[in-house]
């Protein structure tokens, strides 16, 4: 938090181009290691959001069924 809270207070000082920012921490502060991390931690989180879309949209069809009416 202290790390995202003093970048921003860089950004707005200087007036910084955030991707410019962004690319220069990831190509020159971190190590192989650690974006192989964090591109992990991305996916996963991409993953666990793929699966709760999924998971929402098969409750509303489920839902959608239910307000369908049926003859007899």
């Amino acid at each position: 938090m202290i790390i995202k809270r003093n970048i921003k207070r860089e950004i707005d000082d200087e007036n910084i181009d955030i991707n410019s920012m962004v690319n220069a921490v990831w190509n020159y502060h971190l190590t192989d290691a650690q974006r192989e991390e964090f591109e992990s931690l991305a996916k996963s989180i991409n993953d666990i959001n793929q699966n709760v879309a999924n998971i929402n949209s098969d409750s509303h069809n489920r839902m959608n069924r239910i307000n369908n009416h049926q003859e007899i």
